[in-house]
Formats: structure tokens, sequence, C-alpha cells
């Protein structure tokens, strides 16, 4: 994962590869181009040489003339259907090559633009997984399918459905299950709880499945933000009885504007409740960080100490410093794993003065 000194420089590089997908496909202009060239120039040829032609047969029109013009279609004729004889294992190949292409971006998630809009179009039911980002140029990018009756595997496994590979992801990451178009679920595997976030929460029950509903947002170990589209529960949220042509309507996809990640790092965590009046409504929102989950006792304690509206902004604060611990010791781990480094949070804070900025 590259440091905050080089988002920049990244996401340049990205948008330079976006860029190049966007270029048409073809074969070299050295032989390809020239012979469509030559094939447009005898096409305008023949209709010149069919319109001498016909007016040949026109009263006062010269025989001779039309006997040569006649002759040369003939001739013009027999070139292109040589010409095109000749390229035709040339369109094969750019056709078979395009194809193969396309098919290995589809395994990957990856579409072209026009193909994302096609798939949409032609599949109104199948419940789909499209890509979160911050930057808008890579928004709705990735897309996946979940296939009705099948498991949908998600990790760094060569032979899982959704294939990644980053910061947080495990072998096998969590499976999502499509039962009915409707009814979708997710199971986590054991090691991977707070490396599968929903609406940046994990569930109070750790065992057995999570159902899912349309517009969840999932996080897919620090690599991948995700948004779960349920057509089928879209339609049942949106049925107006006093308007059944509107139940038959094709769902629109998430705009852009849904899937721009806008506030970075607290777009990863549970928001918390603006009115806390015990430390038990915060306790659930704890869970999801490992380091955040450590500081239970230390926040209790505060808790009791300090006025709502403080307490509020703390937590969200001590939320995001733990967000950012969490990704440090992942980091860690992968790149210096022998020396079981850890990093923590720890703070302090003085309970006889009234200035936020007293807890350190």
């Amino acid at each position: 994962t590259p440091g905050a000194g080089s988002a920049e420089e990244s996401a340049s590089t990205l948008r330079f590869a976006e860029s190049l997908r966007q270029l048409p496909r073809g074969a070299p202009a050295t032989q390809f181009g020239v012979w469509q060239e030559v094939s447009a120039a005898l096409a305008e040829d023949l209709a010149r040489l069919r319109a001498q032609v016909s007016r040949g047969g026109a009263p006062g029109a010269p025989i001779a003339a039309t006997g040569h013009s006649a002759r040369e279609l003939i001739r013009a004729q027999r070139l292109l259907e040589e010409l095109q004889r000749l390229q035709r294992p040339q369109l094969e190949e750019q056709e078979t090559l395009a194809r193969w292409r396309e098919e290995a971006l589809e395994e990957q998630g990856l579409l072209t633009l026009a193909a994302t809009q096609k798939a949409l179009e032609t599949e109104q039911v199948t419940p789909y997984l499209m890509n979160m980002s911050e930057d808008p140029i890579l928004t709705g990018r990735l897309l996946y399918y979940l296939r009705v009756g099948d498991a949908t595997t998600v990790g760094s496994a060569p032979g899982s459905t959704v294939f990644l590979d980053g910061l947080g992801v495990l072998p096998n990451l969590c499976t999502v299950i499509n039962k009915d178009n409707v009814c979708i679920s997710l199971q986590r595997h054991e090691d991977a709880l707070r490396l599968v976030l929903v609406n940046g929460e994990i569930p109070l029950n750790l065992t057995g499945e999570q159902d899912l509903t349309h517009g969840d947002r999932l996080c897919l170990g620090r690599a991948l933000m995700m948004m779960l589209q349920v057509p089928m529960q879209a339609h049942v949220g949106t049925i107006n009885e006093d308007d059944e042509e509107e139940c038959g309507s094709a769902i629109k996809p998430p705009s852009c504007e849904e899937l721009l990640l806008r506030q970075g790092v607290t777009d990863l965590m549970p928001r918390p409740p603006k009115h806390a009046d015990a430390f038990n409504q915060l306790r659930p929102l704890m869970r999801h960080s490992e380091s955040l989950s450590e500081l239970q006792l230390y926040m209790e304690d505060l808790h009791c100490k300090l006025e709502p509206s403080r307490s509020y902004a703390f937590f969200k604060l001590l939320q995001e410093a733990c967000c950012l611990i969490d990704e440090a010791n992942l980091i860690t781990r992968e790149v210096r794993p022998e020396d079981h480094v850890n990093f923590e949070v720890e703070f302090v804070w003085d309970i006889y003065r009234g200035s936020a900025e007293d807890i350190l």
C-alpha cells in the first residue's frame, strides 16, 4: 500500500491505465490500416463504375464506353473480393483477441463503460456488487454478478470467484450467497471477522450468515469497498399501488455520486449516535477495530466523565485514529513479520479542565 506522499502519483498511474483501456483495439496500422484504405478506395471505384454501366444502357450512350466500364467493373470486383479474402484471417484474429480480452476482463470484474451499461440493461434482476472509490473516474468500474444459487467466494486464492490481492485480503475472505435474487447473505471466515465489514460494522452474532440488503457497503480488507445492488429488493421497496407500471421498470444502477467515497477513512467506519447516553450504545461500534476494542475500559471510564457532545467528538476522533493504527499493523505484519512490531493507541486526559484539546 503506497504512503500518503505517493497518493497523487498512484492516482495518476491509475488514471493513465484507465485511459489506455479506452483506446480503440485493432490490428497494426502498418498492414491492416493500409488494407482498409485500399478496400475503401476500391469500394468507391466500384460504386462509380456501377453508375457508369447503369447509365450505359440509356439511349445514345457509346457502346465502346459501356463495354470498357463493364470490364473495369468486373476487374475491380474481383480485386476487392481477393483483398477481402486476404483480410479475413486478420479480421478473425482481431475478433478472437478482442473476445479473449473481454472474457479475461469479465473474469476479474473489469468492464468497459459500454460493456457495463449493456450488462446492466440485460441483467434486470440479478444482484451485483459494484466498486466504490475516492476517484470519480474509478467508481463503478468493477462489476461482479451474484448468480442465483451460487456461492460467490472472495479472497486471494486463485480459484476465488472475486479474486482480490491487497492489504488485509486473506485467501478465503468471505462468501456471498444469492438464494433467490432477493435473499442475499454473507458468511465470514473465522479469521476474517474484522476484515469484512458491512456498513462499517461486524454482526453481533459472529457465527452463521448475515443477511444483506440493497445498498449495503461491503469493505473487503483494506483493498476494496463494494456497494451491493439487489434490484428485486429495490422494486419491493418502491412499489406504488397507484402505478403498477412502475413495478416493472428497470432499476437504475447507482450513480457516480452514490459510489464516491468522500470522507476517506471515515467511510470505512460505523457512524456513532450523536446522543449516546449510555456507553452500551457505543460498545457495539468498537468491535470492528482491533485497536479500538482494546480501549473499551478506558473509553467507558471517560464516557462517564464527559458531557455527551464532548464524548461524541472524542469517540469519532478515536475511531479514526484506531482505524489508521489497524492499517499500520496490517502493513507491518505484511512487510516485516519477523519483527513482531505492533502499534497501539494510548490517550491521557485531564478531567479537571474543560477544553477538548486537553485530551491527547
